[in-house]
């Protein structure tokens, strides 16, 4: 338990792996949306790409252990753990675990209430106000199921225990681990999804180049 669970642990040093790769693969699905001429699409990804970036940041404290940086003693002074990082600092912390709330809890239902608003549609409602909505935002339901432990987690703290206490709070970096996952299977298989409609796009105008230079020769 304290192997994995402890500060700069595996199950932390995940989180900032996961969140990362997650940045880098919203990053990706960025670039890919701009060249569609996707430009609100691709501007939603880019604050997702930021989010995913500054979490990681906060999940090792920017550093600031590896690089053997001493937190000030104005920081010290309100931050629960007394580290370069934000989320710790109470008021802060508070409004991080209401968004964390809010957010798994929309990624635990976003497939299934997306589908009932459109149930004939192929996937859902959404795509129909923003284009390729669907995918971009609404995580594919096999994905929810990270989303939904984080959200179980956050319930059970804002109603049965919401005093904090180290067993209590180390149990919370499994949760967060998933929610990491959730946001980075969401980048990933859009930037995947993207990636293999640009291929095909391609080999359409690769087949339309060769079959018009066929014509022309005859």
């Amino acid at each position: 338990f304290h192997f994995l669970l402890f500060e700069d642990g595996l199950v932390e040093w995940a989180q900032f792996f996961v969140y990362a790769a997650a940045c880098v693969a919203a990053v990706g699905v960025t670039l890919r949306l701009n060249r569609l001429g996707l430009r609100r699409q691709a501007l939603l990804y880019a604050a997702f790409a930021f989010g995913m970036f500054f979490i990681a940041g906060e999940e090792t404290a920017w550093g600031q252990r590896i690089l053997g940086l001493t937190t000030t003693p104005a920081l010290s002074a309100i931050n629960k753990q007394d580290e370069f990082t934000l989320h710790n600092i109470a008021p802060v912390q508070a409004t991080f675990n209401f968004l964390m709330l809010i957010v798994s809890g929309y990624g635990s239902a976003a497939y299934l209430a997306n589908r009932r608003l459109e149930p004939k549609a192929p996937y859902g409602r959404v795509g129909r106000r923003l284009e390729q909505a669907d995918y971009l935002l609404v995580p594919p339901f096999f994905v929810s199921s990270t989303f939904m432990v984080t959200f179980v987690y956050k319930v059970i703290r804002f109603t049965l225990i919401p005093e904090s206490g180290y067993t209590v709070t180390r149990y919370g970096e499994w949760p967060e681990l998933c929610l990491a996952l959730g946001f980075f299977s969401l980048a990933y298989l859009n930037h995947r999804r993207l990636a293999a409609q640009a291929r095909r796009t391609a080999q359409g105008l690769e087949v339309s180049a060769v079959a018009l230079a066929a014509v022309k020769e005859i």
